[in-house]
């Protein structure tokens, strides 16, 4: 069995099950998810709550129960299920791994047994053998309405560009990523016009209104508005990855929003940098054929 622990917002928990998926498919083995995370309703440093979504996706695996979760000592186990622990760890290793860095470990991926994985495992070296598998289950459940399928229709007639600009916890919170800031945004802009013939600019941002006041904008440009988002950002997410191009921030979200589009002839800009702390060693966060600025 495989366990993965699930926390922060949608884009985190994609890698994680995208990594856990990868581990149980060469295990043979069955897929859990530990929801746990999700009873702490207040997080340090300020940390905006989050909440399971990956029931907007076509995802296959079920929750772990208490009992399952014991196993790896993850919930302290009563006297007849450490019994049958103790008998289960002979016949199979019991393994919790703790991602040791954030770049690339691929030691996990020899790893036999029984195992739970706590980390943020954010690279697709963990799932690209099974690419076609993670596409098919991150199929997203959209609810598109009237306005919906009209900016879809936009989207697929034009030279479109996904770009996504978040901002808001990023400016206000010293703990979160850092704001890319404008300057990225415009260099991004004129890679893309240097590259595209005409091409069309569809904005998805958590503040659009900071966008309209500090983007120099023409007709070349269309915001998405934050009522076609759907629950979830469901939505949102479906329409992004209708797009034929990419500027993303340094955020998961926008980066799974890229890696699941379809066109194969597609131009994912994506920031250089991607925290903060300059410690961390973010060289397999992008693939390699995104344009790093």
């Amino acid at each position: 069995m495989i366990i993965v622990k699930l926390y922060g917002g949608i884009g985190n928990q994609m890698f994680q099950y995208a990594t856990a998926k990868s581990l149980a498919i060469r295990n043979n083995s069955e897929l859990k998810l530990d929801l746990t995370h999700y009873q702490i309703k207040v997080l340090p440093h300020g940390l905006p709550y989050r909440t399971y979504d990956l029931e907007i996706l076509n995802i296959t695996s079920n929750i772990a129960s208490a009992e399952e979760m014991s196993l790896f000592k993850v919930i302290n186990p009563n006297i007849v299920t450490k019994t049958i622990n103790k008998i289960k760890n002979i016949i199979k290793p019991v393994y919790v791994i703790h991602e040791p860095y954030f770049h690339f470990y691929p030691k996990l991926l020899n790893l036999k047994g029984n195992i739970y994985l706590d980390g943020y495992w954010q690279t697709e070296k963990y799932f690209s053998e099974i690419k076609t598998v993670i596409k098919n289950e991150f199929q997203i459940k959209h609810t598109l309405n009237a306005g919906g399928f009209e900016m879809l229709d936009k989207i697929h007639n034009s030279e479109s560009v996904c770009l996504n600009i978040r901002r808001k916890e990023f400016a206000t919170n010293p703990h979160l990523n850092l704001f890319t800031g404008i300057e990225y945004i415009l260099k991004s802009i004129e890679y893309m016009n240097n590259k595209l013939n005409n091409p069309h600019y569809f904005i998805f941002s958590d503040e659009l209104d900071w966008v309209k006041a500090n983007l120099p904008v023409n007709s070349n440009f269309t915001f998405v508005g934050n009522h076609l988002y759907g629950e979830k950002f469901k939505d949102c997410l479906y329409l992004m990855t209708n797009c034929k191009h990419f500027i993303i921030p340094n955020s998961s979200f926008g980066w799974w929003a890229a890696w699941l589009a379809n066109n194969n002839n597609k131009i994912v800009v994506a920031p250089k940098k991607w925290f903060n702390d300059k410690s961390i060693n973010t060289n397999d966060i992008l693939p390699d054929n995104w344009i790093k600025i």
